[in-house]
């Protein structure tokens, strides 16, 4: 269960963690007040992320990744790792 909401968390940052084996982007967002939580992005989903899509390790707003933030929260794949 997150404690915050998706207007939340959109506004906080997102930090690249790592890439996994297979292209699974994981990334860390602090929101606010410290809570961080963390989801996976599926790179190799062409028809979801685009055939020319790039992610950078560091995004000041964590707002370009909504679409995905959005469907962790939906699958509850959106994990509080600490806050």
């Amino acid at each position: 269960m997150i404690k915050h909401d998706l207007k939340t968390i959109v506004k906080g940052r997102a930090d690249l963690s790592c890439i996994r084996s297979g292209g699974t982007a994981v990334y860390n967002i602090t929101v606010e007040d410290g809570t961080v939580y963390v989801m996976d992005i599926d790179m190799t989903d062409r028809a979801d992320v685009g055939a020319t899509a790039t992610f950078d390790a560091h995004y000041d707003k964590a707002l370009i990744l909504m679409r995905w933030i959005r469907r962790a929260i939906e699958k509850n794949e959106l994990y509080q790792v600490s806050g």
